[in-house]
């Protein structure tokens, strides 16, 4: 059989004219082309000689590998007859590319074609001859021809070495003529490359060199266009390079691409995005092309492009990427104009490091959430491996002296950046995490020449707060109004260095802190707590929040003066900086989670922030203020009464006809005005005082924040108490929450006071309860009530004095759940699941299987009646209970009880109200096999198996088969369920339910299945299939009967491997009738009645609890006929096939837990959550868009050519398939009607007409009127 691809060569008749001879041989023994052409001989012509000639000289290029010393040869020919010099070029590349490919030869046909291909670099030389421009311009242009049709060949050979020589024609030919070219052949070119570049042909021979030559054409015809201009061309190629350096899975690809576009601000952006490829070759080659193939200056890119830089690049784990990054940004940034090494210089040749700084420009960069690691890393990885020691001193000795100058000149926004620059190089001096001169250590620095001193820094804070009291109007620039925080921030990090400096001595180690440093810093440090107008524009702040975290970049509160951080995002965080430092001050070092403080330190400590918050408030000045807002209220008493009896005799004036007298009148208004000063006086106290009291309240509040659990001081307790409590029932919400919190850090470091102040917690829930949306003090009491019970375990007790307390906090955090409040409800949700996890309640099988029923009422696509914000707050609260039931049945058996008898109390809730027609509106759209079969499947052994820490199968239990004890007792007791409804509403559901049990996993799990079997199992089942048999619904049961049946045999003889499975039924059938002739009554144990006693119980609380939740009060209105009707056979059927599409659609196969195929999204870190915000503010701001797209488009991460992938429409499927049941059930309805209306017409005859089929009546389901059997068939029994 002939090659395929030499069957392919004469596929194309556009080659006919070209194909002329056979392959070309090469020879060792190559004759020397020294003579001249004779032209007089007759045998040949001019074309035949110069193609002749030609091919000589190829083959003695082939023995060199090289054109060397030929140009002169190739010259001749070229001048003598350009039209055959152009054809013989032709004629040999067609002869190599024609060769057919065999695996051996690939190689050696490929290095041929490169060799020749070598001649257009002699080629290119002849542009310089005179008058050889235009002939060697006709030539390029025939190649290009010639090539580009070649490329459309379908021999993958042919048309990979067709891009080959297309690129080397392409390189050679000049910008100007390949811009002169015809637009048409241009644009088809182009196009065409682009199409093959972006198409990934998976398996294909040379398929990526191939798309790396077309890209390269399509780069170099990019430059050429330029010079004309034509920019809709210049946007088609930039943006199809971009595409395939975005989404193309060859990293040799997107190398190419990066290395081929023309890097300018517009496509830097995209191009900075690889610095994450997860190739190191292509992430190095981005700093490469930054480098070496754009004009733009480091600092004219955008500053977050910039830090990604940075961050990315000196941060990455491969040496060779980290180095490319780093010799980019030093050649950039650090070297001077004019000096060119490209790496490290001399001080002489690098530009002032204070000046490289400006590199990150923290002016618009210090809210960044990396931005701290970035200028770590460029401190470290950039300048202090660039610049010599001295050089780094200096710096360091300069800013020391300038800081002073700027604070006093109110230059604050250079101040702020040399504050940054000198404590990121001190604190990599400290850390010893530089490439210094070999023993230089931080103790090597000089106070007051390279750390600060002390008068210095307090000058500066006091500069800055002073500048702040004159302040005012707020300024209008973002960064003007943040700048005097963020140096208070840096000056407590440079506090810190000078601590550490002036405890350490000369060998490195500690010394205790002298007295009079001491009594300096915290002097300072109770001036600044005592400038109450600082922080008063954010306690007037309406819209901020109280609810704060602490700064992102410090990862610990004891070490939050040793991270350094440069952004912060209010003011009230520099509370909590300075009571760490003051507690650094105090204890002399910093604690680690081992060690405790000596007393005496932590005593001083305590004391000194007592002093500091209780100055805030001095009895003196209460007494002040107290006796001036006696004086101003008996003005206003004075001005209120002489108005008043002004008013009533001007009005006697008036009403006689007469005009009152002028003074009078002045008289008046002078009262009036006097009256509107002493009011705008008392106004202005209130608000004074509400300030005072925030002010007093944080510095309590970050004060208990800053202590460890144990470690307060019990002299505070009544101490700040006082405080607390004074304004734990203030009118401002502020002040309340305030206070709210503040207790609730007090409580948890003591049980009984939390046990005392408890009912505080729950009056504030109380009296908001009628609020559509919470305030903020509701919020805290909440959030203080789960932290004392997770810590001190109040739910867990019980038999004591509290119970009544105790009860109480349930019924209202149970209320909870379902508040009108979605805030409240999320809350109450993770305070639950974080509670039962760690086991800090009793008896908690109520809270679960209330989790239960609030994750089952909305399903997620049922949010149509809510607003945007309870969506969001909906769906997390779904996924909160959803993760909690992933991972709460494998931590422990104890667990898996707890979530079997939850699941036993909500099925049992759910089906008698529904029979009782009083369940709840929202929860009765619950579909109860949804649920059972959902909860279910957590319980399984394989799910067990495979997750859970623990073995169900060593315990020897089944909560499988518990579910069906309980049902069983259920169903079968007469006494267990009062009505009838009920009674037969559980039948029915019972039914169902066995469809989602895995009995088959009773054989694994139980220690002594055969026993069970055989007196237990096996006459429970019998009694199950005869109770069935009276509503003609036995076969689900009988099938079930059967299984376990046979499972029994395989067990009982084990031994005997070969035997039928038609044996084994057989014996199955036999042990199953030895039941049916037993008639064995089953008696069931102790613990199913003492489940189903609590059931009645669930039920009757949640009653109770019912009446009470605010969205069953809108409900309530609704008439008894509105309700949902206790649901027929054909209802739970229905129900029944619906959740089990959904339980396999969510876990197709063997039934996998429901959450894994469903997992929660994965926790965003606030650092990345706040950065991609940042990114898109800032691409809104700038107006960024990208390129325009034209061309070929494929979808992304997706070659060209395969079929997108199949998209899920679930939830049409199934609002077509509700549709469709709800006309089916009327359809049903509608024939049972008219089949019972035509048997009241001939009752005779339907009975005789049944009475003929038995067998198929049964196994339609219908009974037969009048008959009565006298033995029990057996299941399936012909």
């Amino acid at each position: 059989m002939s090659d395929p691809e030499d069957q392919q060569e004469n596929e194309n008749p556009e080659l006919e004219n070209i194909q002329t001879e056979p392959p070309l041989t090469t020879s060792k023994h190559a004759s020397s082309v020294s003579s001249k052409i004779k032209t007089e001989d007759k045998g040949l012509t001019m074309k035949d000689q110069v193609r002749e000639t030609l091919n000589e000289l190829f083959k003695q290029a082939i023995v060199g590998r090289s054109w060397k010393n030929k140009e002169q040869e190739v010259g001749n020919l070229l001048r003598l007859d350009s039209t055959a010099f152009a054809q013989a070029v032709i004629t040999i590349v067609t002869k190599i590319m024609l060769v057919p490919t065999q695996s051996s030869k690939q190689k050696t046909i490929d290095e041929l074609m490169g060799v020749f291909l070598k001649i257009y670099e002699v080629i290119e030389k002849q542009f310089r001859v005179a008058h050889c421009e235009d002939k060697i311009k006709a030539i390029l242009q025939t190649h290009i021809d010639t090539a580009f049709l070649l490329t459309h060949y379908k021999a993958k050979n042919i048309s990979t070495r067709a891009y080959a020589w297309l690129e080397a024609v392409i390189n050679v030919m000049p910008l100007g003529a390949i811009s002169d070219m015809k637009r048409k052949i241009l644009k088809s070119i182009f196009t065409h490359c682009l199409q093959f570049a972006m198409t990934d042909i998976p398996n294909a021979k040379n398929s990526d060199s191939s798309r790396i030559q077309a890209i390269r054409i399509s780069s170099r015809i990019c430059k050429a266009i330029k010079i004309k201009g034509k920019q809709e061309y210049i946007d088609l190629i930039t943006n199809h390079f971009l595409k395939m350096m975005l989404e193309d899975e060859k990293e040799i690809v997107r190398q190419e691409c990066i290395n081929s576009l023309d890097l300018s601000l517009k496509t830097i952006p995209y191009v900075v995005t690889r610095t994450m490829d997860k190739s190191k070759l292509v992430r190095q080659e981005v700093y490469k092309a930054l480098k070496s193939n754009t004009k733009v200056q480091f600092m004219e890119i955008d500053v977050l492009d910039r830090l990604q830089i940075i961050l990315n690049g000196l941060n990455d784990h491969e040496p060779d990427v980290k180095e490319a990054c780093r010799e980019y940004i030093i050649n950039q940034v650090c070297l001077s104009k004019g000096s060119d090494n490209g790496g490290e210089g001399s001080d002489e040749q690098l530009e002032p490091m204070i000046k490289t700084m400006r590199a990150i420009q923290f002016r618009s960069t210090y809210t960044h959430p990396k931005i701290s690691v970035a200028t770590y890393l460029y401190m470290r990885e950039i300048l202090f491996q660039t610049y010599s020691l001295d050089s780094i001193l200096e710096t360091i000795e300069k800013l020391v002296k300038i800081i002073p100058q700027l604070s006093e000149q109110k230059q604050f926004g250079e101040l702020f950046e040399c504050l940054v620059f000198l404590n990121f190089a001190l604190n990599i001096i400290k850390k010893n995490d530089h490439q210094l001169t070999s023993g230089f250590q931080f103790q090597n620095l000089e106070l007051g020449v390279h750390v600060p001193t002390l008068d210095n820094l307090k000058g500066i804070i006091d500069q800055v707060l002073a500048d702040c009291e004159g302040q005012d109007a707020v300024p209008s620039d973002e960064f003007a109004e943040m700048v005097p925080r963020l140096i208070i921030f840096q000056c407590f990090h440079l506090f810190n260095h000078l601590l550490a400096k002036l405890t350490m001595n000369a060998q490195g180690g500690r010394n205790a802190l002298s007295e009079d440093d001491f009594c300096n810093i915290t002097g300072m440090i109770k001036g600044f707590f005592n400038s109450k107008t600082f922080f008063e524009r954010d306690y007037l702040n309406e819209n901020r929040s109280i609810q704060f975290d602490y700064v992102e970049q410090m990862q610990a509160e004891e070490t939050a003066l040793q991270e350094i951080g440069i952004g912060i995002r209010d003011q009230e965080i520099l509370i909590h900086v300075a009571l760490i430092f003051l507690q650094h001050v105090c204890f002399q070092v910093t604690l680690d989670e081992s060690e405790q403080a000596p007393n005496s330190d932590l005593e001083r400590y305590f004391q000194v922030t007592k002093d500091i918050i209780l100055d805030q408030r001095t009895i003196e000045e209460l007494d002040e203020q107290e006796k001036l807002l006696i004086k101003i209220n008996e003005k206003i008493k004075t001005y209120i009464d002489l108005q008043t009896t002004l008013s009533a005799e001007i009005s006697k004036i008036t009403t006689i006809g007469e005009q009152p007298e002028q003074g009078m009148l002045d008289k008046l208004a002078g009262a009036t005005e006097k009256l509107q000063k002493y009011q705008g006086l008392i106004m202005r106290y209130q608000q004074g005082e509400l300030l005072q009291l925030q002010h007093q309240l944080n510095m309590i509040r970050y004060l208990l924040k800053s202590i460890k659990l144990g470690m307060l001081h019990v002299q505070l307790f009544p101490t700040f108490g006082a405080i607390i409590n004074a304004n734990v029932t203030n009118k401002t919400v502020k002040v309340r929450a305030l206070a709210l919190e503040c207790l609730g850090l007090l409580t948890i470091h003591d049980k009984a006071l939390f046990e005392e102040k408890l009912r505080i917690y729950m009056d504030q829930i109380i009296e908001e309860s009628t609020l559509k949306v919470k305030t903020d003090a509701t919020i805290v009491a909440l959030k203080c009530i789960f932290d004392g019970i997770m810590i001190h375990g109040f739910l867990l007790e019980s038999g004591n004095v509290q119970d009544i307390l105790r009860q109480d906090l349930r019924k209202l955090l149970m209320k909870l759940l379902r508040d009108t409040d979605y805030n409240v409800r999320l809350l109450a949700t993770e305070g639950f699941c974080k509670l039962l996890i760690c086991e800090r309640m009793q008896n908690p099988w109520d809270f679960i299987a209330r989790l239960i029923l609030l994750y089952f009422e909305r399903s997620k696509g049922d949010f149509g009646d809510l607003n945007q914000r309870q969506q969001m707050l909906m769906l997390k609260i779904k996924e909160t209970i959803e993760e909690f039931f992933t991972f709460f049945p494998r931590l422990a058996n104890e667990r898996c009880i707890e979530l079997f008898e939850a699941t036993i109390l909500s099925i049992f809730y759910l089906i008698k109200s529904r029979a009782l027609q009083n369940s709840d509106p929202q929860w009765d759209k619950i579909n109860v096999f949804y649920l059972f079969g959902k909860l279910s499947n957590m319980l399984e052994y394989k799910q067990n198996k495979q997750y859970a820490i623990f073995d169900l199968a060593q315990l020897g239990l089944s909560y499988q088969y518990e579910f069906l004890k309980v049902f069983s007792f259920m169903i079968l007791n007469p006494e267990a369920l009062g009505t009838p409804q009920e009674k037969d509403q559980f039948a029915k559901f019972f039914v169902n339910s066995l469809n989602f049990l895995d009995l088959n996993e009773l054989p694994l799990v139980h220690t002594d299945y055969e026993r069970e079997f055989l007196t237990f199992i096996n006459p429970l089942f019998n009694q199950l299939s005869r109770f069935y048999e009276k509503l003609e619904q036995q076969a689900i049961v009988d099938t079930q009967w059967k299984s376990l049946a046979a499972s029994y045999i395989k067990k009982r003889d084990s031994d005997n491997l070969r035997q039928a499975e038609h044996e084994i039924a057989q014996k199955a059938k036999q042990i199953m009738l030895q039941a049916v002739e037993a008639a064995k009554t089953v008696e069931f144990e102790e613990d199913a009645y003492s489940i189903f006693q609590h059931c009645q119980a669930f039920y009757n609380q949640t009653q109770t609890y019912q009446r009470d939740f605010s969205e069953q009060r809108t409900q309530s209105s609704q008439d008894a006929s509105q309700r949902t009707a206790p649901h027929s056979v054909h209802d739970y059927n229905q129900q029944s096939k619906r959740a089990m599409k959904q339980l396999h659609r969510h876990a197709p196969g063997d039934h996998p837990p429901p959450q894994e195929a469903a997992k929660p999204k994965p926790h965003m870190p606030p650092a990345v959550k706040q950065e991609r915000i940042f990114n898109d503010q800032r691409m809104k701001k700038e107006n960024f868009q990208p390129l325009p797209q034209s061309g070929p488009k494929r979808p992304v991460g997706r070659p060209t050519g395969q079929k997108p992938p199949p998209v899920e429409k679930s939830v049409e499927k199934e609002k077509k398939q509700q549709s469709q049941d709800k006309k089916k059930d009327k359809k049903d309805k509608k024939n049972k009607k008219e089949k019972e209306k035509k048997k009241e017409e001939v009752p005779g005859k339907e009975v005789k007409k049944r009475s003929k089929t038995g067998n198929e009546t049964e196994k339609q389901g219908m009974p037969i009127p009048g008959e009565r059997r006298q033995t029990r068939r057996m299941p399936n029994q012909e």
